[in-house]
């Protein structure tokens, strides 16, 4: 065998991997960068609570909520908290811990951890056994007595009206930062939003009705968008704990205004 058939054998051999590895990253979508894992923690978790059949992590959907292109590998801009405020600070903390290390392409992913780690934060306040998606501040091994105040705390938070407005200012900023004008992912807002309405109306019991002045400066993308925001809103208050009572009765009318402010399409 010649010196120049040993050297034909290992190029043809290059080529030919080079034409699979090409072929593989056409038909997969993975291009140079290669395949995005989810982040640890998230994506092979089934999403607690919410509307029957959603599931765990999900992309955000294409659409007017998706970020410019020249946009799209910026970091989403980080919480800016009032260090004077311990609400403000509260709401950061928690918004920030589901943003780290996402760029603006990733957007609607934000929400989606934000909702799974709202649903799990719900059940960890009504049981600190629970130790699935605890708020920010719990580590293993928290002594009783801290869990306890950790506990009242984010009880305390996820009841107040303040609370939630700061929790939505920070993400409406993230969007912002990202020159993103809508919401894509109905389902995600209405999961999230009916956390925030049953948790404010059980805290003060009831609410009253929203008012213009209370409309979300981020709307859902579109109509279909709006159907979905609207089914998740209806459907996580009623597996709430304690919420049905301010769905219907003398509460209807104010249920119906939030869910039509929290899911409205510009």
């Amino acid at each position: 065998m010649t010196t120049a058939t040993l050297f034909r054998r290992p190029f043809a051999i290059l080529i030919l991997l080079s034409f699979v590895a090409s072929f593989s990253s056409q038909a997969f979508g993975h291009g140079r960068e290669g395949p995005r894992p989810p982040a640890p923690g998230y994506g092979h978790r089934p999403g607690p609570g919410g509307p029957p059949g959603h599931g765990g992590l999900r992309p955000g959907r294409p659409g007017r909520g998706r970020p410019p292109e020249h946009r799209r590998r910026n970091p989403i801009a980080r919480p800016n908290p009032k260090l004077n405020d311990e609400i403000d600070m509260a709401a950061a903390r928690l918004f920030d811990d589901e943003i780290r290390e996402l760029r603006c392409e990733r957007l609607g992913e934000s929400l989606v951890r934000l909702s799974n780690r709202m649903m799990g934060m719900r059940e960890w306040v009504k049981d600190p056994r629970k130790e699935r998606l605890p708020p920010p501040g719990w580590r293993p091994g928290l002594p009783q007595q801290e869990r306890e105040i950790l506990r009242r705390r984010w009880d305390g938070y996820i009841k107040n009206r303040a609370w939630w407005d700061r929790l939505w200012t920070h993400v409406l900023e993230a969007y912002r930062s990202c020159e993103v004008e809508c919401f894509d992912d109905g389902e995600i807002i209405g999961q999230i939003s009916a956390a925030g309405y049953c948790g404010m109306s059980l805290g003060l019991e009831g609410l009253d009705a929203p008012g213009r002045m209370a409309q979300t400066p981020l709307p859902v993308c579109e109509t279909a968008t709006f159907a979905g925001c609207v089914a998740a809103y209806r459907a996580t208050a009623k597996e709430y704990e304690g919420c049905s009572t301010y769905m219907g009765g003398r509460h209807a009318d104010t249920f119906s205004q939030f869910i039509s402010q929290d899911c409205h399409v510009e």
